[in-house]
């Protein structure tokens, strides 16, 4: 959906609004996290925001001061105030920015272009539990005060994690939904087959909705067919429905080559300055 992948087999129809996707605007919506963190080693914090906005806030003919202001509004959301004049550094050496820092920057950079979604690939990766839920909150935060459908891949989400999303869309092997709803119905919905799938106090929500119904604690239920006729399935599909509501109107001015080439060869310049 978010148009990064760059191998393997593709079908179906991507709408937006109940329209085909249309790429140029698609670019202008949406934004992308990396599961790598992808940032120049030689710059500090504030500046990788700043020129994140210089470059991507639309409209491009917004004042200078506004760009600042918002790349230093995304600073803060995040709560990157503590990091915002260390440099990103070398993270194979070692240096620089602390790796749950780092994920948070790779999603300040994205949320700089004021996107309206915004697509993570697997933003827990390689991080603690602790800062695992630092990263989470920090998304939360994006979706609730900036407005953002944040849309995430995540892989073995502690309990803290996994219940501070709001909705759950699981894959069985071949891609075929099983549940695509909201978190907290979701202990209901496995009661409602049988009281033995049911979440157990102790056990970690993520892996136990895994054990039913991707493995053998969901044997002797038929997942598929059962979503496939729930009124969960009903609801999504008037909801979309509803919601088709035609073509989205975006700035569609270009950045001049100008402006493009200056901020990089400003970028460029501090860079080789620092890095001797």
């Amino acid at each position: 959906m978010a148009g990064y992948k760059t191998s393997g087999y593709l079908n179906g129809d991507i709408q937006v609004n109940g329209l085909p996707k249309n790429d140029e605007i698609w670019r202008s919506i949406a934004a992308y996290c990396e599961q790598v963190d992808l940032h120049n080693s030689a710059m500090t914090v504030r500046e990788s925001l700043i020129f994140a906005a210089r470059a991507r806030l639309r409209p491009f003919s917004l004042a200078d001061e506004k760009k600042v202001a918002f790349a230093t509004k995304i600073m803060n959301l995040l709560e990157l105030d503590e990091y915002a004049d260390m440099l990103v550094g070398d993270e194979a050496n070692g240096e620089g920015l602390p790796k749950h820092a780092r994920k948070r920057l790779t999603v300040g950079v994205e949320l700089a272009a004021n996107p309206s979604i915004l697509f993570a690939d697997e933003p827990t990766s390689g991080l603690d539990s602790l800062s695992a839920a630092t990263v989470v909150s920090c998304l939360k935060k994006a979706a609730t005060v900036q407005g953002v459908t944040v849309v995430c891949t995540i892989h073995q989400p502690s309990r803290e994690v996994f219940t501070a999303f709001d909705n759950l869309l699981l894959l069985k092997k071949g891609g075929i939904c099983v549940y695509n709803g909201s978190i907290a119905d979701l202990n209901d919905y496995l009661t409602a087959a049988g009281d033995s799938y049911s979440i157990p106090e102790e056990s970690n929500p993520a892996d136990h909705t895994l054990d039913v119904f991707c493995g053998s604690k969901g044997v002797g239920v038929d997942w598929v067919q059962r979503y496939r006729s729930s009124d969960m399935m009903k609801k999504i599909a008037t909801d979309i429905n509803r919601q088709s509501s035609g073509e989205i109107s975006v700035d569609s001015k270009p950045q001049s080559f100008a402006s493009e080439l200056y901020l990089l060869l400003q970028r460029q310049v501090v860079s080789h300055w620092r890095t001797k």
